[in-house]
């Protein structure tokens, strides 16, 4: 999304499948700082547990120096930046994953099937 084109070429599906799960992310365009590259490829990693939380990426320097100087624009004198960075969020990767539910069904009669003619 970030090159504003598709990122792999293919013809169906499956292809596409196997492109996204075993062929390494591209850089970002040169367009785009190097610095945030690293912070890219490690949210671009394939197994979902090795990609960080909003809030480790939050912990980046990158972000770290923005908020800087966000606070310093702002003229926020009073906060401590640690409080403006969350410990842990709660995203959707922390929840247990719920179970399916069961749907119940009325029973149906066999005049229910008949078919009318």
């Amino acid at each position: 999304m970030a090159s504003l084109k598709p990122l792999y070429t293919y013809t169906n599906l499956p292809q596409l499948y196997d492109l996204i799960v075993e062929v390494p992310s591209p850089d970002l365009p040169t367009k785009y700082s190097k610095i945030l590259n690293p912070i890219y490829r490690k949210m671009m990693k394939k197994n979902s547990h090795q990609r960080p939380t909003a809030s480790e990426l939050l912990q980046e320097e990158v972000f770290m120096d923005l908020m800087k100087e966000y606070i310093k624009k702002k003229k926020i004198d009073s906060l401590d930046l640690k409080y403006l960075v969350p410990k842990k969020l709660n995203v959707h990767r922390t929840r247990k994953k719920k179970e399916p539910s069961k749907i119940k069904l009325p029973p149906i009669s066999p005049n229910q099937l008949a078919v009318k003619k």
